[in-house]
């Protein structure tokens, strides 16, 4: 594994993982906590090399959103907030410049398919290869949901999808119908021609009412080809698209 080198924070613990990001048997993720700086700092593992590695820290009033760290096929893309560089990880660990425009640096990582990379910035959705040429760009006035399902890419706007062909150039808009007036979408993940998204909504506690709102989920699926959808679970928690055969067969049976 290459060596990285980190700039020398005051005192903090392990902290509480903010952000994460997984591709290639590689994990790597944001930890921070509150000191009288704030510190914040970027680790990474791998399954071959299970200890964590740092790759860099910040103490700074912004550390909370110093890395955004995205992950998809193999490729890890994350940002320095210092500089505003942007940095390609590889299984092997080895880090990558991704030489956008100058007008992209400091722009927020938000997906990666491993070949291709949306980034956003000035109100704009851009796709990038992994030299880091501008092959396309939206409009898009606040940052969205997105993820890569196949050669498309699907971004999430209320109440539904858009997906964008990106062999054809093509849009298409996806209706959802939410299980209720106060639920909230995101997108969680996408494979091939399915998306997953996740139905949010405040809730009373069911068994303390008298407690604060706690957030309920249900997390569904769409397939793209033909916008059959399915419920895969309720209550939350993590969720691939990638278990697919198990998936595919609640399509099928609606």
């Amino acid at each position: 594994m290459s060596s990285f080198s980190v700039e020398n924070c005051s005192d903090y613990d392990d902290g509480v993982i903010e952000e994460w990001a997984y591709a290639g048997g590689r994990a790597v993720w944001t930890a921070c906590n509150e000191t009288n700086e704030m510190s914040c700092w970027l680790r990474t593992a791998s399954l071959g090399r299970a200890r964590p590695v740092e790759l860099a820290a910040y103490c700074c009033s912004y550390a909370f959103t110093s890395f955004v760290p995205v992950g998809g096929g193999g490729l890890i893309v994350y940002r320095k907030q210092a500089s505003g560089q942007l940095l390609q990880i590889l299984p092997s660990g080895k880090q990558l410049p991704l030489a956008v425009p100058p007008s992209l640096r400091g722009a927020r990582p938000v997906a990666t398919d491993g070949t291709r990379i949306a980034l956003f910035a000035h109100k704009i959705l851009y796709l990038v290869d992994r030299r880091g040429h501008v092959v396309a760009q939206w409009p898009s006035p606040r940052e969205p949901d997105v993820v890569f399902a196949g050669d498309r890419l699907v971004t999430a706007l209320r109440p539904g999808l858009i997906v964008r062909d990106l062999r054809t150039g093509e849009s298409s808009g996806v209706e959802l119908t939410p299980p209720g007036a106060d639920w909230t979408h995101s997108l969680a993940d996408g494979s091939g021609d399915l998306v997953a998204y996740v139905w949010n909504r405040q809730a009373k506690d069911e068994n303390d009412p008298a407690q604060e709102q706690v957030v309920r989920h249900r997390i569904e699926l769409v397939r793209l080809t033909d916008h059959r959808s399915a419920t895969v679970a309720e209550g939350g928690g993590p969720v691939s698209a990638t278990f697919g055969a198990t998936l595919r067969r609640l399509l099928n049976r609606r």
